[in-house]
């Protein structure tokens, strides 16, 4: 063997025997050992044998039934999943004037008789009775959409407002710049969720399509739940690094921080900074929206989706719950 053949194979050695100590810490290493320690598997995230990707979550109000939200990576109409029993009851599409819904989905939320789904800047309506009546695989039609004035990525309920809110990631995602606030512990939140007031007899299930609040959240955020003690938990991811669940204290309580001028609309803000934050959990990476039920905070993942399951660590197939006890404790 020439003497530059031998040095290239003892380099491509190397490189193999360190390429697989990478793949098998990246691979086996027990990455997560807290938050697994602590969390219980619930059912299983449904549609992750097709091209779904999952994104909202949402308990159907007053019931013992899911509604998972998806958008689908082949570019077919959006999904949404009724998860009843721990089991996957059906799945139905939506239309608006005829046109299938092909959106980001990233957001659903059920309140009353109404249900909301958020994407792509818009935030859409449909009837409970029509996804109680609709057979699996059929079409639901959306009453009516409107422009949120934000990214819309993710929607949450509190005290009888609809919140829907946006998720920012510095190049990628990028919010306006007016909704990048210097908050009072001298961060900078790039992101905004808007609060509107929930009547469902009205157009959009709304009192108005112009919100009255204004909550600054910080970047990556996928989903954002209330306890029954008014704290925020947060969602928060990007890609395959390791997700983070936060915790903060209940601001809406407080005084209002400030104001946000909306076109000719003031409106009371408050902001989740570090001056509120109570704590904070490290979790695998790709948690979406969560949604908390009998105390204890309910996680859903894409990491196991077709489209990013090659590349994860952690594959989870199940939405995960941890207690809300949990993130009393100290940090960690």
């Amino acid at each position: 063997m020439s003497k530059p053949l031998k040095i290239f194979t003892i380099s491509f050695s190397i490189f193999l025997v360190i390429l697989m100590l990478f793949l098998c810490i990246y691979y086996c290493w027990p990455w997560n050992k807290y938050f697994f320690d602590i969390a219980s598997k619930e059912f299983l995230i449904p549609g992750l044998d097709t091209n779904f990707v999952p994104q909202g979550m949402s308990i159907i109000d007053g019931q013992d039934r899911y509604l998972i939200s998806g958008y689908m990576s082949d570019n077919t109409p959006s999904r949404v999943y009724v998860i009843s029993n721990n089991k996957i009851e059906k799945y139905f599409t939506l239309t608006q004037e005829n046109i299938d819904y092909k959106g980001h989905a990233g957001g659903i939320i059920s309140k009353g008789g109404t249900i909301w789904i958020v994407g792509d800047g818009y935030c859409s309506r449909f009837h409970l009775s029509d996804v109680n009546n609709v057979k699996n695989a059929g079409k639901v039609s959306i009453l009516d959409s409107f422009a949120t004035n934000n990214g819309a990525d993710f929607v949450f309920e509190n005290n009888g407002y609809l919140w829907i809110g946006e998720f920012y990631k510095q190049g990628k995602y990028e919010t306006k710049d007016s909704h990048k606030l210097t908050t009072r512990s001298g961060e900078v939140n790039p992101a905004l969720a808007f609060g509107y007031k929930i009547d469902e007899s009205m157009a959009y299930g709304l009192f108005s399509k112009t919100p009255e609040k204004a909550l600054s959240l910080r970047e990556k955020c996928q989903g954002v739940a209330v306890t029954t003690e008014g704290k925020f938990v947060l969602s928060c991811s990007y890609s395959i690094s390791d997700s983070a669940i936060y915790y903060y204290k209940d601001v809406l309580n407080e005084e209002k921080h400030g104001e946000f001028i909306l076109g000719k609309h003031i409106l009371d803000l408050w902001y989740l900074d570090n001056e509120s934050i109570l704590n904070e959990i490290n979790a695998p990476s790709m948690s979406e929206e969560i949604v908390i039920k009998n105390d204890r905070l309910y996680i859903l993942f894409e990491s196991a989706c077709k489209k990013y399951r090659i590349f994860n660590r952690k594959r989870l197939q199940n939405v995960y719950s941890i207690s809300i006890q949990s993130l009393e404790s100290k940090k960690n």
